[in-house]
């Protein structure tokens, strides 16, 4: 926009130039005095050092533009870190940062390339870009612009305000750690439904059983491996619990929705305890390994086998420097979170295959 500028009134001026060039050459004809003679001089001066400015500025323009462009950083706890190529034809840089409604400017001289902005805040992200300017007579000149880049400054940690539901509490359901995470979630968003009702009024479930000697039983994804009121029941993994809490919204006529957002990094996860959604999660019980146990079939011909010590958990909070998450642990009778390592709950969450719920 702004080259388009100057090469517009580079035009414009030199068109007054020449008109004003012929209209001194032919004052005799259209002047009729010598005072209008001097005005006609007077306005070819102006035109010709306005012309001499512009063009001069234009050049500059074109070089600095050669060289501006690319624009690189990076976002800690510290700030932005940016750095853009250096240009000596630039008196200096206007650093713009745009975040939500709220924008700086930030200038800095031409013998830097690299700028660090402090006082950002944690899980914040701007649109950052550099603006090249040159002075001429003591006037200002903004010219070309680099690339804009977004950065964000990583949060290190956050926890939600959510109380935990022991699993063993009232009607105990003692393979029923799905129902009671999702009972734990449905509280922190105000609906008021027990893990029990979870689990008879909304939750698919089958048994497992024997056909010609072959084991069969439903996909877990499908369905729940038994009845959570059983010790001797498995379990069941996202599909089959985002099922029962869409049942649940859809009596209550709620526009809530629940989905599994299996196979996603627990970093993403933390995301959304970030936007203050708490996330149901598999694990393990107590963060002992996983090892695989029950064989069976499916009645489409799919093979099982179940991953024991399976759990399901409410994660609820994480910090990175203490490489630590806090969870709602429906086998802890505590109403407060629980702690575990960091690295050994990716790790179980890692060997159960990565699911996860979250309500939306």
């Amino acid at each position: 926009m702004v080259k388009k500028a100057i090469i517009s009134l580079l035009v414009l001026l030199t068109l007054m130039y020449v008109i004003v060039t012929l209209g001194v050459m032919n004052c005799n004809a259209y002047a009729a005095s010598w005072g209008n003679r001097q005005m006609f001089n007077g306005l070819k001066t102006v035109a010709a050092h306005g012309l001499e400015l512009y063009q001069r500025i234009y050049e500059r323009e074109k070089r600095i533009s050669s060289h501006i462009g690319f624009l690189s950083g990076r976002a800690d706890e510290n700030g932005y870190m940016i750095q853009w190529r250096s240009c000596e034809q630039a008196d200096g840089f206007i650093i713009e940062v745009a975040s939500g409604n709220n924008k700086q400017e930030i200038f800095v001289h031409n013998n830097t390339n690299h700028y660090t902005i402090h006082g950002v805040k944690q899980g914040e992200s701007s649109t950052i870009y550099v603006k090249a300017f040159i002075n001429e007579n003591g006037k200002p000149f903004v010219f070309s612009q680099t690339q804009s880049i977004v950065l964000t400054v990583k949060r290190t940690k956050e926890c939600l305000d959510i109380r935990n539901i022991y699993q063993y509490s009232g009607i105990p359901l003692p393979t029923g750690c799905e129902c009671t995470s999702l009972s734990i979630a449905l509280k922190y968003y105000g609906y008021d439904i027990t893990k029990n009702d979870i689990s008879k009024k909304y939750l698919n479930k089958q048994k497992r059983y024997v056909l010609n000697g072959v084991n069969m039983g439903p996909d877990p994804q499908k369905a729940f491996v038994g009845t959570p009121e059983e010790g001797s029941s498995l379990g069941c993994y996202s599909k089959p619990i985002a099922e029962a809490a869409n049942r649940y919204f859809n009596d209550e006529r709620s526009n809530r929705n629940a989905k599994a957002v299996d196979g996603k990094r627990l970093e993403t996860l933390f995301d959304h305890i970030n936007n203050k959604q708490p996330v149901i999660i598999w694990a393990t019980a107590d963060m002992k390994p996983m090892v695989l146990t029950d064989k069976w079939k499916t009645a489409d011909g799919k093979t099982i086998v179940w991953r024991s010590n399976e759990h399901c958990l409410v994660l609820a909070g994480y910090d990175y420097k203490r490489s630590e998450v806090y969870c709602c642990d429906p086998l802890k009778s505590t109403n407060g979170l629980t702690t575990y390592n960091l690295d050994i709950f990716q790790r179980r969450y890692i060997e159960q295959g990565k699911h996860a719920v979250i309500i939306e």
